[in-house]
């Protein structure tokens, strides 16, 4: 038996040990599914295993993308994973699942201790295991087109393969990760150019298609640079990135940032005040900051050049090229590639159309002090503590809360990095402990009902008073 065999078959029994005195106890209803994830990703997996490990397992999850196609190999670009080793969370406390388990099991005792930060390629093979482990299924190649209210909970529309079915959920989830509640940002003029000429860092850029050629790249956030460095590491003749602000904003190895990104994100960010929430996701917004491996790994190639404090002020295709005008330098590039981010903007969804209007948003809910507002974050939904939308307009629409939201769009009440592998610990608990807690609460005489019709009848010895 292989070694990762043997790693399968223990983490297998470790999970059925833990999980064997649950048993399914929502009771059936109208709609089809109590929960359905839309998302097959690390959240939407994490979700669906915490969810039968909870008694929930009348559950659906789908997911846009083709079998065997994830973030993990297609648009995450680090060589390394940004977050510490420690950071735990998809293991949700069962040791034979973690990382550490599964490499070691592959590279041998004491391994795990010699590595700095978790390699990409590992991680990505991690969670390829890890789904196989928790058997969690997904109907890939599926997207969702509407949502509305029903009866139910909940009504569906969703698209595979050119057609369309209905199914119904007393709750949704959308584990939709950084641009699931939006739109990615594209800068107009960019946007007007033939579709060959650039691309989005959000994209499964082809990079083979890049060889040879100058590219050029604006954004100064850790996406920006992982991409500059692949596009050069698969052959790209040169690359030069443009960021407007002045220097750049780095983390370094092993900062606090990341110790206190897990404290205040997965576990306390909920509890702050609403204007400290703002100013610390304000401050977050204002700068990416980027790891130092990612500017070190770019600066590795003499064809790489940053320019600082200059933005891309005009754009224009002659030919096959696009020309960019940053101050009074002109620049031709083959293919340019944009690393400007997502916006969160609900009415930017087609799914949602019939949700968006009747959610509320930060905007509704809290007003900020003269200079500091944000038009952007305003847009953002205003989330409850089980990651729930809420009513713009109390009681009138309830049915919105029964639609959860763990992605980006999330962070002003969750803080940054829902979706992310620190939030898949206390956040994904925490989102699953209030989807249990409805069901429990909308379904308590039904729940009850088995002990309260209970009729038993115990003989009882007169003489002694004691039960025979």
């Amino acid at each position: 038996m292989s070694p990762r065999q043997q790693l399968t078959d223990r983490a297998r029994r470790a999970v059925a040990q833990v999980s064997r005195p649950v048993a399914d106890w929502v009771p059936r209803s109208a709609a089809e599914h109590d929960v359905v994830i839309i998302g097959g990703g690390q959240s939407g997996i994490s979700i669906a295993f915490a969810l039968r490990r909870a008694g929930i397992g009348h559950f659906a999850v789908y997911d846009e993308s083709p079998s065997g196609v994830s973030n993990w190999n297609s648009t995450a670009r680090m060589r390394t994973l940004r977050t510490p080793k420690t950071i735990t969370g998809l293991e949700q406390g069962i040791p034979e699942l973690s990382f550490e388990t599964f490499y070691e099991g592959l590279n041998g005792p004491g391994s795990f201790e010699t590595i700095g930060k978790i390699k990409t390629a590992d991680w990505s093979d991690y969670f390829d295991w890890f789904k196989e482990v928790v058997d969690v299924p997904v109907a890939y190649d599926t997207r969702l087109v509407d949502v509305e209210p029903d009866r139910a909970g909940v009504l569906l529309t969703l698209e595979h393969a050119g057609k369309r079915f209905t199914t119904t959920a007393r709750k949704l989830v959308l584990a939709t990760g950084m641009g699931g509640l939006g739109k990615v940002i594209i800068p107009k003029a960019l946007a007007e150019l033939p579709r060959h000429l650039w691309s989005h860092t959000h994209d499964n850029i082809d990079f083979a298609t890049l060889k040879g050629k100058r590219i050029g790249v604006l954004g100064a956030a850790s996406s920006a640079f992982d991409t500059a460095a692949t596009a050069l590491e698969r052959g790209a003749a040169s690359v030069d990135l443009f960021c407007r602000h002045p220097e750049l904003a780095v983390q370094r190895v092993d900062s606090k940032l990341t110790l206190i990104t897990e404290l205040y994100v997965t576990k306390h960010f909920i509890d702050l005040p609403e204007d400290v929430r703002w100013r610390l996701i304000s401050k977050g917004r204002a700068r990416g900051v980027v790891p130092e491996e990612s500017i070190a790994r770019a600066e590795a190639f003499p064809s790489f050049e940053a320019h600082l404090a200059s933005s891309w002020d005009a754009i224009s295709a002659v030919g096959d090229k696009v020309v960019i005008r940053s101050g009074a330098a002109s620049h031709e590039f083959d293919h340019v590639i944009t690393a400007t981010g997502y916006d969160v903007d609900i009415h930017a969804r087609p799914e949602l159309a019939k949700l968006a209007p009747h959610i509320a948003s930060w905007g509704d809910r809290y007003t900020p002090p003269a200079g500091e507002e944000d038009a952007a974050k305003a847009a953002y939904p205003f989330v409850g503590p089980g990651f729930e939308f809420t009513e713009r307009h109390p009681g009138k629409q309830s049915w919105v809360r029964q639609v959860h939201v763990f992605n980006y769009a999330a962070i002003l009440n969750h803080g940054y990095h829902v979706g992310d592998i620190s939030s898949t610990r206390d956040c994904v608990a925490r989102l699953v402990d209030a989807v249990a807690r409805d069901f429990f609460t909308a379904d308590v005489s039904a729940q009850l009902a088995p002990f309260t019709n209970r009729q038993e009848t115990v003989p009882i010895d007169t003489k002694s008073s004691r039960v025979a």
